[in-house]
């Protein structure tokens, strides 16, 4: 069973998971907009029984929401650059875990989570290996710093559309960065997320897991 606790800094808030065998590559999950909720918590948990060291920082400082008007209230009051700079810590402490194998790590994103996964990687190309987008973008030139993305992105998305998903895919395409994104058909945002049960889509989130799982391992 892996190991796993809250890491409760003055700066920097979360919850880390390490393997049992107490090494394994980095691995760095950035919530979506519910915050730090058991169901992230639980996921970490799932990747470092894969054999990943994952920790998952905490943007509202233990706040969770339950509901839509609950989140896009604690989405509406974060700071994009006093977020970065948290991401920017999470990332540090990462990879100078004793714990940490290899220079490079993997980050995923989730939804909100996902834009702040693509702008911490163009920012820190040098140290991230790997990313993995659930349901949500970035913006800028993504097709310049050669980082090997994967997406996950469901067939009828209100928050993200299909014409947004291929316009991202092409600019990535057109660089130096290898690119595999799937559309899961009869899914929704937040297809992946076990506690949406509105929007969970169990066959889809299975595979889309062991995809995760078969990308990172192979490019960490």
């Amino acid at each position: 069973m892996p190991f796993s606790k809250t890491v409760d800094l003055e700066n920097l808030h979360g919850h880390i998971a390490i393997p049992d065998k107490n090494s394994g590559i980095g691995l760095l999950l950035v919530h979506a907009w519910w915050g730090l909720n058991e169901f992230f918590k639980t996921l970490a948990d799932h990747f470092a029984t894969e054999g990943f060291v994952v920790f998952a920082p905490d943007f509202y400082n233990g706040k969770v929401a339950t509901t839509i008007d609950e989140a896009e209230n604690l989405s509406d009051k974060m700071d994009e650059e006093e977020t970065a700079a948290t991401l920017n810590r999470a990332l540090d402490y990462l990879k100078q875990h004793p714990s940490v194998a290899g220079e490079k790590v993997g980050v995923m994103g989730v939804s909100l989570g996902a834009w702040f996964s693509v702008s911490l990687s163009m920012n820190k190309p040098d140290s991230i290996g790997a990313i993995v987008l659930f349901y949500g973008l970035g913006d800028g030139e993504i097709s310049d710093f050669g980082i090997p993305i994967q997406g996950h992105f469901a067939e009828d998305d209100k928050y993200e559309n299909t014409e947004d998903v291929k316009e991202f895919e092409m600019q990535v395409a057109e660089g130096r960065a290898e690119c595999e994104f799937y559309t899961y058909p009869g899914t929704t945002h937040w297809f992946f997320e076990s506690d949406v049960t509105n929007a969970y889509h169990k066959s889809s989130a299975v595979l889309a897991f062991e995809r995760t799982i078969t990308f990172l391992k192979s490019h960490l």
